[in-house]
């Protein structure tokens, strides 16, 4: 009986060492997961990422130098830099953690398959693939599912669909034509003419009893500094979308003319922009561009207030004043000083017959 103790003694120390050990190599590998990156890539030899979404959607990003990114596939528009940055940034940075599934049911299921996907980013040198990742279903607030193509574990990762846009218009730079001011020394608009002397704005065609109105000037100065497009429309447009012309806004850029002529497509809510350096046409939202095209010279300035101070001395010129008021002012105080002197001569004469009078009324003793 003794013997039949120590043998299962024996097998349920094995038994349990066997549980220890293949737990360690669970966390092991565990902890090997959640330390790996999800991107084993050399950025240095990736210049370009192609991202798909549904519908047969699709976006291309090349890299022209550095910091700069272009669309080749939507008239070679700038990439706006901050949402590229951000995107890199992120794929960059995950790291994996244990895998919530590996079946192919379950990739279709968080749609993360080649067959159904939310993204498929592909990441290129020259034409060369070097990787894909599928993106799919939310597990949670800014959380993807996520898998590489050449692999079957499905991750949950920080992402979001959102960041990685399949939307051409989604990546242009919307401030592609907004205003630097330090570039700018003259601005045209209607009859409006601006020109910059040493840091300052001087509006021409005003007369002499009206300035400029420095709070409209500086909303003119916002609206052009910060000036955005929605999307492009084209190389070339439809004469009729063409042909009620708003207006045209001309200025000098380092020492080059550059326009911007707006349209006005009929029953369309935005406006439509051409500008001097692009051949291409854009949308713009209507209120902001208004800002710009609705603009009146008689909105930039406001009359000057005269003020006409009172002499401290009737006879002293006023420097605040013209000539002809001076002159009138000073005959006034002549005609005033001739009337006093008359009013006070009568008075004395009135009083001296007085007292005359008095006299040759006392008796004689």
């Amino acid at each position: 009986m003794s013997k039949a103790i120590k043998i299962l003694t024996i097998l349920l120390v094995l038994q349990v060492l066997l549980v220890v050990v293949t737990n360690l190599d669970q966390l092991k590998s565990q902890k090997n997961h959640q330390h790996a990156l999800l991107l084993p890539l050399d950025w240095t030899q990736v210049d370009s990422l192609r991202i798909a979404g549904k519908d047969s959607v699709s976006v291309l990003i090349k890299k022209q130098a550095e910091n700069k990114w272009v669309l080749p596939n939507y008239y070679d528009l700038p990439v706006d830099n901050n949402k590229i940055d951000e995107l890199l940034s992120k794929l960059k940075s995950i790291r994996t953690d244990w895998p919530v599934a590996t079946s192919e049911e379950a990739a279709k299921r968080f749609e993360v398959s080649e067959e159904s996907f939310q993204r498929q980013i592909t990441f290129l040198q020259g034409e060369v693939s070097k990787l894909t990742l599928f993106t799919g279903t939310s597990p949670g607030h800014r959380k993807v599912h996520a898998k590489l193509s050449d692999q079957n574990k499905i991750y949950s990762i920080d992402l979001s669909n959102f960041l990685a846009s399949a939307v051409a218009e989604d990546w242009i730079k919307k401030q592609l034509f907004a205003l630097d001011l330090n570039q700018i020394k003259q601005i045209s608009l209607k009859e409006i003419q601006l020109t910059k002397a040493d840091k300052e704005w001087l509006l021409g065609g005003i007369s002499s009893d009206q300035k400029l109105n420095h709070s409209s000037l500086q909303n003119l100065l916002d609206a052009l500094t910060n000036f955005r497009v929605d999307s492009a429309l084209g190389t070339s447009l439809d004469a009729d979308q063409l042909k009620n012309k708003i207006t045209t806004l001309t200025y000098d850029e380092a020492n080059e003319k550059q326009s911007w002529d707006f349209y006005e497509p009929k029953e369309e809510a935005h406006l439509i922009l051409k500008t001097s350096k692009l051949p291409v046409y854009f949308k713009i939202n209507r209120a902001e561009a208004e800002k710009i095209t609705s603009l009146t010279i008689q909105q930039l300035v406001e009359p000057v207030v005269k003020t006409i101070q009172t002499p401290s001395n009737p006879l002293e010129p006023i420097d605040s004043v013209n000539s002809t008021q001076t002159d009138a002012l000073q005959k006034t105080a002549v005609e005033s000083a001739i009337l006093n002197s008359e009013s006070e001569a009568t008075i004395l004469e009135e009083k001296e017959m007085s007292d005359t009078n008095e006299d040759s009324q006392v008796p004689q003793g």
